[in-house]
């Protein structure tokens, strides 16, 4: 024990709770001046006295830096443990975590401190030669992460199709980057009238979500419709499109979109939509 008040004896930084005021005092482990491009380049370790208890959310500031806090390793001497060390990684702010109906919205969901990290650039040559991003977006453990859901980020939007626990201890969702998502689109109710052989049609401005197709889609089965290069899913609450069906339009990005199949995902309408 006594080697163990000899070593807190150093634990001189003072770390605050992210998420309230309490704090307490730690050390930072030397930075590795060696460490190449890549995750060890915005992670660091965090020593402490062994009876001390992270912060419920796992998330503590330092000298104005957001850390998230991962899994708990022990030093011992003899048959106590004299150290206890974390994996830290550095958060670049906080996001708001949303379902879809919310993000649309733009309020309520939740908020957690979260980073972003690039995995790759992908192509799928097969429908289009667009680009897309993917991310492995770390939380702290622990962190309720819909899926899928909507991580809003410094003004970047994330699509969240799964999460699972990291080796280091964090919460990763892996997601693709969804480029201005949120905009207003003109929904258009379309009825056929046959004694003039003509279509009567009711737009309203809404706001809603577009995205590609391959993010949010479904194969009901064999004889569900399939999807082409060129469409899109387009999804709106019920609040504001009390009902879609085939043939309704949506004008996203002045591009006028036919409606192929209207999925009920209460509280939203998820949209299969094809170029007019």
């Amino acid at each position: 024990m006594r080697l163990a008040k000899a070593a807190s004896y150093f634990d001189r930084t003072i770390c605050q709770d992210a998420y309230g005021s309490a704090t307490f005092k730690a050390q930072f482990g030397l930075y590795d001046d060696a460490t190449r491009d890549g995750l060890g380049t915005v992670r660091r370790i965090l020593s402490t006295a062994p009876e001390l208890v992270m912060p419920a959310r796992h998330a503590i500031v330092v000298e104005g830096v957001t850390w998230l806090i991962g899994d708990k390793h022990q030093d011992f001497f003899g048959a106590l443990a004299i150290r206890h060390k974390y994996v830290l990684h550095k958060a670049e702010g906080l996001a708001n975590l949303r379902s879809f109906a919310e993000c649309i919205a733009g309020t309520g969901g939740s908020q957690a401190y979260a980073a972003p990290v690039w995995i790759k650039t992908n192509k799928q040559v097969e429908i289009s030669s667009d680009l897309f991003n993917t991310f492995e977006v770390i939380l702290g453990q622990g962190e309720a992460v819909g899926v899928p859901s909507v991580i809003e980020l410094n003004s970047k939007f994330f699509l969240v199709h799964s999460t699972y626990p990291t080796e280091a201890g964090f919460l990763a969702a892996s997601s693709v980057e969804l480029p201005s998502p949120r905009s207003t689109i003109t929904s258009i109710s379309r009825t056929y009238v046959p004694n003039t052989d003509t279509w009567t049609e009711a737009p309203v401005s809404v706001t809603g979500l577009h995205m590609r197709w391959q993010e949010h889609f479904k194969y009901f089965a064999q004889y569900s419709t399939d999807y082409e290069a060129g469409d899109m899913q387009v999804l709106v609450t019920k609040t504001d499109v009390a009902s879609v069906k085939a043939g309704d339009r949506f004008v996203v990005g002045g591009q006028t979109y036919s409606v192929v199949v209207a999925y009920d995902e209460t509280p939203i309408w998820s949209c299969h939509v094809r170029p007019v």
